[in-house]
């Protein structure tokens, strides 16, 4: 897997993360959750590496402790995704949503794999979210050089 996340992919190519606010970041890592979550089961390597690069990103003590006892399970991915500073010009958010996508995919095989289910699950959101299958494949690769 490759060491990059998904913001700082979004860093590395912007001038900075779109993502600076406190409240869109703990969404931003709720919406990994979710996705996360996808396959209908989440387990605790996944929930501990959104946890361990929420931590790294800065999260508030707070914040972190509200994302240990969130629960994804029945949540609307669409209701994090549209309050990501709705102030965001259009590329800006598509960028913030492969970002998501990434990170995705790299807590939904921080558990060892990533199965079917999860690939499947990973492109049902993505498809919600108006990513590619293109950019699907172009993720999945760079996950997979690493």
């Amino acid at each position: 897997m490759s060491s990059e996340t998904g913001l700082e992919m979004l860093a590395r190519t912007r001038s900075g993360s779109v993502l600076t606010d406190p409240e869109e970041l703990l969404r931003y890592m709720r919406a990994l959750l979710v996705v996360a979550n996808a396959d209908g089961r989440l387990a605790r390597a996944e929930r501990q590496w959104v946890l361990t690069y929420a931590f790294d990103q800065g999260l508030s003590d707070q914040a972190l402790d509200d994302l240990r006892s969130w629960t994804p399970e029945g949540r609307d991915l669409s209701e994090h995704l549209e309050a990501m500073d709705p102030t965001a010009l259009p590329d800006e958010l598509l960028a913030v949503r492969r970002s998501l996508l990434f990170d995705a995919m790299r807590a939904a095989g921080a558990d060892g794999v990533f199965d079917a289910d999860e690939r499947a699950a990973i492109h049902s959101v993505a498809g919600q979210m108006g990513i590619t299958t293109g950019d699907i494949e172009a993720l999945e690769r760079m996950l997979a050089d690493d």
